[in-house]
């Protein structure tokens, strides 16, 4: 990616202008001095794969209406990231696969709205998790999207959700 293992950035709105509609693949991956809390700018509908991937300074993440798609990969972390607190836009459709691995995402996960799509492996190793509510809406969840989430107490499955495009081993 075009930022991908750089040391200094301070502000990534500075390189998100108006206009620019994606965050690429990889565009941010392994960058060194990131900021802790990522405000991703109005007008982004989608974000690429590996865009934030090993940014282990990232604490909070705060995603605007608008965001249809997160890529797979996009925040993922491989030795427990910092990740602890993010907010899904009602607009968000998909979320890819291993999107959030390994993060330090806490409490209750609401995954609501409209979202149709949650990527194998999406939240695996998130063992700070506690609780999922997956929303109506919901139409596939891969396998192993929530597995060794050891903290996982409580799964809400709201009512509409079929669970017909499920893969395997969802909650391992």
């Amino acid at each position: 990616g075009i930022f991908s293992g750089c040391t200094s950035i301070t502000d990534i709105s500075c390189v998100l202008k108006s206009g620019i509609t994606k965050i690429g693949d990889g565009a941010f991956a392994m960058a060194v001095n990131i900021p802790s809390e990522i405000v991703i700018p109005e007008g982004i509908t989608e974000i690429g794969a590996d865009a934030f991937y090993r940014d282990e300074n990232i604490v909070s993440v705060e995603l605007p209406e608008g965001l249809l798609s997160i890529g797979d990969f996009a925040f993922s972390s491989i030795s427990g990231g910092k990740l602890s607190s993010i907010n899904f836009p009602n607009s968000l459709e998909y979320i890819g696969d291993s999107a959030f691995s390994k993060t330090a995402l806490s409490g209750e996960l609401a995954l609501k709205g409209n979202i149709k799509s949650i990527g194998q492996n999406a939240f695996v190793g998130c063992d700070q998790l506690t609780s999922v509510l997956i929303g109506s809406e919901v139409e596939s969840v891969g396998a192993g999207a929530f597995s060794s989430c050891n903290a996982l107490e409580k799964v809400t499955i709201q009512q509409g959700c079929s669970g017909e495009n499920w893969g395997d081993s969802v909650f391992r």
